[in-house]
Formats: C-alpha cells, structure tokens, sequence
C-alpha cells in the first residue's frame, strides 16, 4: 500500500510540475501585453484545463467528471482583477501561489488511483481569456452595446491538442478567431441552440447528415485534420459539430437582425464550402443556405446578394445557387487548382447569377481594392438586391494573398459602406484566418465597422 501511496505521489508531482512548468511559461510570454491593460477593460481571467488519458478510457478522464474541466477555480489564482491587482499584472512566480489540494481532490473524485497510475498521456493547456488587445480594441467594447453582433460561447471548438494537422490549427479556447469567450460586459452573448437535424434537413440531404454522426473519416476528410483514436465519435459530436451547429444557427439570428435593423455580424459561421449532401475545407454545413431557406418563409421574394472575399473561392453556396431563383453571387478570390476538385468548374461558368473573380498570387492593397471597388460597385447597382450576405475572409494561410491589415480594414468599411448608402441590410460572417496574426487584423477591422454602422 505504501509503494501504490509513493507512485501516486510520483505521479501527481509530474502533473503539477508540468503545469507550473506551462503557467510560468505563459507568463513571460504575456507579460508585455498585460502592461498595455487600460484602467476601462475587463479583469483578465487564466484559465486552466487539464486532460488525462490512458488506455481504458475510450475519453479523456475528465469525461468522468464535469468539474474536472475547470480545475482553476480551486487551484490557483484564476480572475487576476481583485482590487489588489487591478491595474497591473502580478510579477511574482506562478509556483508560489499554487496549490495543488484543489487538483489532487479533483484527480481523486474522477478517477481511481490505478486509473491514476495508468495515465498515459497528460494534455493540459493554459487558456488566456484576455482578449482585448489580442481579439478586440477596447473601443468595440464600449460601442458593442448597441451593436448587432451574434456570439455565443458554444462557437468555441474544443478538441485535445493531440490532434493532429499540418495544415490547419484547430481554433482551440486559446486560438479563437471567431468564437469569442471573453465575457464582454456590453457584448450580450446570444443564447443559440445547435441548429437540430430537422432544421438542417431544410438544406442538407437526410443520407449526409447521418452519414456525419458515423463516419469519423468522412469527419476527418471535412475538418482536414487526423482526430485522436480516443476521440469518440460522440465526443467530436459534442466537441465540434455540436459547435459549428450553433454557428449555423448565429448566421441565421444574425440574418433576422440585419433584416430588421439593418446590419449583423455573426462572429462564427462563412461554412462556404458545404454542399447538400457533402462538406469540405472546414464545412460539414452550409450556413448561408440554412439561413436563406429560413428567411424566404418571411421575405419569399427577397432578392439576395451574395458577396465572398474569403481567399477560397465558396463553391459550396455557388451550388446552392441552383436551387434558389432569387440568389446571386459575387466572389473574389485567389485562384488554385484545388478549388475546382469537386468537378464544378468555376472557371467555365456562363451563368449570370455567379460573377466570379480570380486574382494572382500576392496580389496587392491597390490593385486588390480597385479591382473590389470598381466590380462589386457595379454588380450591386446593376442587381439592386434586397439583402446582402458578406463572407469576410482575412488572409488565411491558405490564401497566399499579399492584403495588409489596413487593406483588410478598407475592404470591409468599403462593403459595409456601400450597403449603408444604398440602405440594404447586411449579413456579415467571418470565415478564414486560421494563423495567430490574424487575430488582430481581424480586430481592428470589426471595431471600424462597428463604429461606422452604430
């Protein structure tokens, strides 16, 4: 019994200093950011998420326990924004304030000591929810009170690091682009349902729904990535599609509310790429559809303006074309050869409803801006369309533009601006942007479109 006691502890102290190990790492890594706090912004909260899996476990073990997610409530410093620390950040090391009481009683209600010493791997990560300088200025926060903007925490997409993808960083709690969970408090988060089967059954065939719920291939091949063999089907239920089904349901809110006051923007969705009955390029479901067949039960005659200046071209909501007489796109993207693998050939279409664009490689703010300005101008004034539907991309690494961030910002002031002048409500989803970088481009041009449109 003793031996089994020593190699418990053994075991706990690896995990423990692991994680001090990654909270003085973050630190140093934060430090600089931190400092630019303004006396306005919200306490900056460190959250804390540690997994654990071995062999008989088909989950990770905090599967187990539903309070083992959120370990940093009774373990260590968690809200850093106590009127003793407020305005600065605090220097000294993480390992002092640590204790691991609150992690031990976790590990024990959870799991069994020999599940315990059977772990195998530990995956644990540190979750930063500041997001002001890194996500969003602090004057989006100010101004989002009267603003039309859609989120909802369950956008965040949560899958173990074990995952493995050379192409693509899963948007995880600590790389969010779209998925805010920060708790702003004049950004009303919106409370969304997962869109249910019957609801996407409006677009999606019944035979491609079901085959999502048991094809953890078909799963790997939409979302690009290897999931872990642990990852039970259920799991990326819950984890992702549950996520993206929410999103489907943000574009649809957003869609309602830019009917009635005239602009939105959903912080999640842009799924171009999923086609009735198949997904592709991170899109199980296709968004812009859902939320089309759903505003045609008011509006049966709207006439839609589509506009996608994300950097692959969305053939997906090009397909659904076909099957709504009142829908017209206008895509401006970068051209590649691997977005005409699915057999419908862009490049040849005659048909008046799709105006497609194809720029070079490294392609520039000037030539890009005047190209959008002088095409999109006149694609709007000739169809005068009741609505408009914007994907915004932002450069992702994929793209292979050469677009700056003030070029960005222009872009989506520009469309925005001509919505606004000739008063045509717009829909506005972000798709794209899977690097690190992108997040502050991302932020700066939203807070510019806030602030025009508020």
């Amino acid at each position: 019994m003793l031996k089994l006691l020593l190699e418990l502890n053994e075991k706990l102290k690896a995990i423990e200093e692991c994680i001090i190990f990654k909270c003085n790492e973050l630190d140093a890594k934060l430090s600089n950011e931190l400092s630019l706090k303004k006396d306005d912004m919200e306490d900056y909260e460190l959250e804390l998420v540690v997994s654990f899996f071995h062999k008989d476990l088909e989950d990770p073990s905090y599967e187990l326990n539903e309070s083992m997610k959120h370990i940093v409530t009774d373990s260590h410093y968690g809200f850093i924004g106590s009127e003793e620390n407020y305005f600065y950040y605090p220097k000294n090391d993480f390992s002092s304030k640590y204790d691991c009481c609150g992690l031990f009683y976790r590990l024990y209600k959870g799991l069994s000591v020999n599940n315990i010493l059977s772990i195998e791997t530990i995956w644990w990560d540190i979750m930063p929810k500041y997001q002001y300088k890194v996500l969003f200025e602090p004057v989006l926060n100010k101004i989002a009170k009267r603003s039309n903007i859609i989120y909802s925490k369950d956008y965040n997409i949560y899958i173990p690091q074990a995952a493995n993808s050379e192409k693509f960083v899963i948007k995880r709690l600590d790389r969010i682009y779209f998925y805010l969970s920060a708790e702003f408090k004049s950004i009303n988060e919106t409370f969304l349902k997962p869109l249910s089967d019957e609801e996407l059954f409006f677009y999606h065939s019944q035979e491609y729904i079901d085959r999502l719920k048991s094809d953890t291939k078909l799963m790997e091949s939409i979302l690009r990535v290897s999931l872990p063999e642990y990852l039970s089907l259920d799991m990326v239920h819950r984890y992702i599609l549950s996520s993206i089904k929410t999103q489907c349901s943000g574009t649809i809110k957003a869609a309602e509310l830019a009917m009635r006051d005239g602009w939105a923007i959903n912080l999640g969705g842009g799924f171009h790429h999923a086609y009735k009955d198949r997904g592709g390029m991170f899109s199980p479901y296709n968004d812009y559809a859902l939320a089309t067949i759903h505003l045609r039960k008011s509006f049966p005659i709207l006439k839609i303006a589509y506009i996608d200046l994300d950097a692959h071209v969305g053939d997906g909501v090009i397909e659904f074309v076909k099957s709504d007489a009142n829908f017209w796109v206008f895509d401006m993207y970068f051209a590649i050869d691997r977005d005409f693998e699915k057999g419908f050939d862009l490049r040849s279409t005659k048909d008046s409803k799709i105006n497609l664009i194809a720029l070079n490689k490294q392609t520039k703010d000037d030539f890009y801006l005047n190209v959008l300005k002088t095409n999109l101008t006149r694609f709007i004034d000739a169809l005068n369309p009741d609505f408009i539907f914007y994907n915004g991309g932002s450069g992702d690494m994929f793209g292979m533009m050469d677009i700056s961030v003030d070029g960005m910002i222009k872009r989506d002031l520009f469309v925005f601006t001509l919505a606004k002048e000739r008063n045509i409500p717009i829909c506005m989803c972000l798709s794209g942007g899977y690097r690190y970088e992108n997040y502050k481009a991302v932020s700066q041009s939203l807070a510019e479109v806030v602030k025009m449109m508020s």
